[in-house]
């Protein structure tokens, strides 16, 4: 990106086509390397949230949230 970024500079216009060009190598970038991690937090966040509703409790026991983690680590790997 760094590469891109320098490789790209204008006088005239500066950075004003950075954005776009480096659109499609973020993309990549954020769901080949970083996506995966952030999803999967992302998900288990929302679904003890869920769980909580559900369930009509205060809050989901860590034993319980971490049952639902494997389940979902299974289910992950499945896919």
């Amino acid at each position: 990106a760094l590469e891109i970024t320098i490789n790209f500079y204008t006088i005239e216009h500066g950075f004003v086509h950075l954005p776009s060009i480096l659109q499609e190598f973020v993309s990549t970038c954020l769901v080949i390397n970083v996506c995966p991690t952030l999803v999967r937090k992302a998900f288990m966040e929302g679904l003890i949230g869920m769980l909580i509703q559900v369930l009509g409790e205060p809050q989901l026991s860590e034993s319980s949230a971490h049952t639902w983690s494997k389940v979902y680590r299974v289910l992950e790997q499945n896919l």
